[in-house]
């Protein structure tokens, strides 16, 4: 008998297929029905038409503190997230001393000193990543929570934090970095995060300091990098926008030429206003990097204008410049104003203000809105009239109302992704990933939790559905559940025989009407400290199911099952088979190599088609000398011989799946076909293919016996493969 099944809902499963009508059921938490029937069920819900969703997936959020207070995470929960990746941007609180996460955190987050104080009486030193992991199963969660390890709190943990901010890793600190990267993603972690923000700052002793990531060196960054590499896991990087080589490096990471590909995910593909151009640049750059570089590079946009409340002199906006950074790092209000009101200090502000070369935020005081002032008749009025009503410089008397009214005065500026057409074709583009909502941090600032209802309110209201180039709302679904599930390896997002019951039952007609609104309140779980939440969309949802347990009803949340738990940690399998791009054959079967050329000998073992292979290289290399040297581009038209002679190779003497892109041109194909070229001339390519082979049988008699004798397969196989370095 099924727990609950729900009948006449419009089913958009998260695959992208179109809907369809059916009933779908499940118990103990697992999805066990989806049908036209209707089997015994203790408790049956009448959709009446409305959508049955999987539950939202929120990758970048920074719950890693408020999940330790209230772990609920309610305001999520209530917007139909049902799954939310911690650990983001370097900063974790896995591992470590809790004085030095919270030097990390509190700053870069603008989390409350009241919460980080009251945080800090009851926390623990977590000396391993299944310390943490322990911790967060004792905890009773609201929904799944998966984790990323920061590598700012690696590093200080290794280091020590006076140590990770002021030097570079020795060759031993990094290799014992490896060590734990290794072991948390064999403990579950579905990766490492990195962070080269400029503006993301230190508080504490060392207030104003950047991020102890920030200091590593590109070696030691390209070392956690095969680590992850390895067991196929995330490397989550924010780069430096005010250092442009920094981007190139970061995309050397990503190259899969000649080895495994990285799982990479960059923030952020956003439109800015002060460059208008750039989001164009994104899809070609991830078409070409992905198809031809053997990259597998996303990039995170946030899928709404995005903008910021400001209290006063207090907000993340500032740390972006030098002086800015200083006035942040005060505490007091008399000590902000005498800043604010010395000469010196507002030559430098104003030279920081207008600075183009650290300018993400437009600064155009047409833009800032006041929200909340001392003075009331300034409320939702811009600051630039303000200022010319009293007749002064604007930034002049920006910083004059600064030093008088301190935190009373709050005002709003919106600085990227306000334009609808290049905000919704970045949803839409398959390399570019829905995130960012920074959920969990900067309550002070913003409230994102609501973004993915947002979205589909969105393409509800737009004219003849022509939302995102006429995406269809299977598509756009897909697009915040299944698509993010299968690249980030979520066992989520979908509404499948034997998946996790984490459905949303929305209604269409309903959200279609309701407007998204960001408001004050003290919540009570934080100790009433005071954050912005989202309201108002969130009574589409009917019904909110975690793990088959009914979190909200009617729109309104159910705190006895919320309190007893829900959710989970959902930990990663670091000996998931191989991506098709790096299979050996159709069922891609587990294999102990971990880089492309090791791949591809072992598909080229048979004379036959290695000398078919030796001729290919010879005509793809022959034939535009030919053209050159005979003045005519006739011989170019027998160039795709070059490729169809592999592939007869393949065909007939060694199946195996060949990637389109492979068959066609990529440089890892390339450079492999080339270097067993050489090989074959030197004469040593057999003798590489015959290691191969061995080191092949090896793995399989050890997987043969361990089937025999019931040993764990997957604890061999990280054997096999930590043997594979010299291949």
């Amino acid at each position: 008998m099924l727990d609950i099944l729900v009948i006449n809902s419009i089913l958009i499963d998260g695959t992208g297929v179109p809907a369809r009508k059916t009933n779908v059921g499940w118990r103990g938490g697992i999805i066990e029905y989806i049908g036209n029937e209707k089997p015994d069920s203790k408790a049956i819900i009448d959709a009446n038409e409305k959508w049955l969703i999987p539950g939202l997936i929120d990758i970048h959020t920074h719950y890693d503190l408020e999940v330790e207070m209230s772990p609920a995470l309610s305001e999520s929960v209530r917007h139909g997230v049902t799954s939310v990746v911690m650990g983001n941007c370097s900063l974790s609180l896995s591992l470590g001393k809790p004085s030095d996460l919270a030097d990390i955190f509190h700053r870069v987050e603008s989390i409350s000193p009241s919460l980080i104080r009251n945080w800090l009486k009851d926390a623990n030193e977590r000396t391993t990543p299944q310390d943490y992991i322990k911790f967060l199963n004792s905890l009773k969660l609201g929904p799944h929570v998966a984790l990323l390890l920061g590598h700012s709190a690696l590093r200080v943990f290794v280091m020590g934090l006076e140590n990770a901010l002021n030097k570079e890793a020795s060759q031993a600190e990094i290799q014992k970095m490896g060590h734990i990267l290794d072991d948390a993603l064999r403990s579950g972690f579905y990766g490492l995060s990195v962070d080269r923000i400029p503006w993301h700052l230190m508080s504490g002793t060392f207030a104003g300091e950047n991020l102890p990531s920030h200091r590593a060196s590109h070696s030691e960054i390209q070392y956690l990098a095969d680590v992850c590499r390895k067991y196929d896991a995330i490397l989550q990087m924010t780069p430096n926008p005010q250092h442009r080589p920094s981007i190139f490096q970061l995309l050397s990471l990503a190259l899969g030429v000649g080895k495994k590909p990285l799982r990479m995910t960059v923030i952020g593909a956003l439109d800015v206003d002060t460059m208008p151009w750039s989001w164009r640049i994104w899809s070609p750059l991830l078409r070409f990097i992905n198809r031809w570089g053997g990259a597998n590079l996303k990039l995170q946009t946030l899928a709404a204008p995005f903008g910021i409340y400001s209290d006063g002199p207090v907000t993340p906006l500032f740390d972006e410049f030098p002086a800015g950074a200083r006035l942040n790092s005060l505490k007091t209000r008399d000590e902000r104003k005498a800043l604010l009101l010395d000469p010196e200090f507002r030559n430098a502000f104003r030279n920081d203000w207008f600075n183009q070369k650290i300018k993400t935020c437009s600064r155009s005081f047409s833009e800032i809105k006041v929200i909340k002032s001392s003075k009331p008749d300034w409320s939702d009025r811009y600051f630039d009239s303000i200022a010319e009503e009293f007749e002064k410089d604007s930034l002049d008397f920006f910083l004059d109302v600064l030093a008088e009214q301190d935190t009373d005065f709050q005002w709003w500026i919106e600085f990227a992704n306000r334009r609808e057409i290049p905000r919704q074709k970045l949803i839409s583009d398959p390399d570019v990933q829905p995130g960012l909502s920074d959920a969990g941090a900067h309550v002070r600032n913003f409230a994102y939790y609501d973004v993915g209802l947002r979205t589909i309110r969105d393409w509800l209201i737009t004219e003849n559905q022509k939302f995102i180039g006429r995406i269809s709302i299977e598509e756009l679904v897909a697009r915040f559940t299944g698509d993010l599930a299968t690249w980030w390896r979520l066992p989520a997002g979908t509404i499948e025989l034997g998946k996790p019951a984490d459905i949303c039952l929305i209604d269409p007609e309903a959200l279609k009407k309701l407007q998204s609104k960001m408001v004050e309140i003290n919540d009570k779980f934080l100790n009433g400290y005071a954050r912005f939440v989202n309201r108002g969309l969130e009574e589409s949802l009917t019904h909110v199911w975690i793990s088959g347990k009914t979190v909200v009803n009617r729109g309104e949340l159910n705190w006895l099952v919320l309190n007893s738990g829900s959710g989970k940690p959902l930990r990663k399998n670091p000996y998931e088979r191989p991506t098709q791009s790096f299979a050996i054959d159709d069922a891609r079967t587990l294999h102990p190599f971990v880089n492309y050329w090791s791949v591809f000998v072992l598909k080229h073992q048979d004379p036959r088609n290695v000398f078919l292979h030796f001729a290919g290289v010879i005509l793809m290399s022959g034939l535009p000398l030919w053209a050159f040297m005979a003045h005519s581009w006739i011989p170019l038209l027998f160039w795709p011989l070059s490729q169809s002679i592999g592939l007869i190779g393949h065909k007939f003497f060694e199946p195996s799946p060949i990637v389109s892109r492979d068959a066609m041109f990529s440089l890892r194909a390339t450079f492999s076909l080339y270097r067993m070229f050489f090989e074959l001339l030197r004469g040593r390519y057999f003798k590489i293919a015959n290691s191969s082979r061995i080191e092949w049988s090896k793995f399989l008699m050890m997987a043969t016996k361990c089937a025999m004798n019931q040993f764990n397969f997957q604890e061999k196989d990280y054997v096999v493969r930590q043997q594979d370095r010299s291949l």
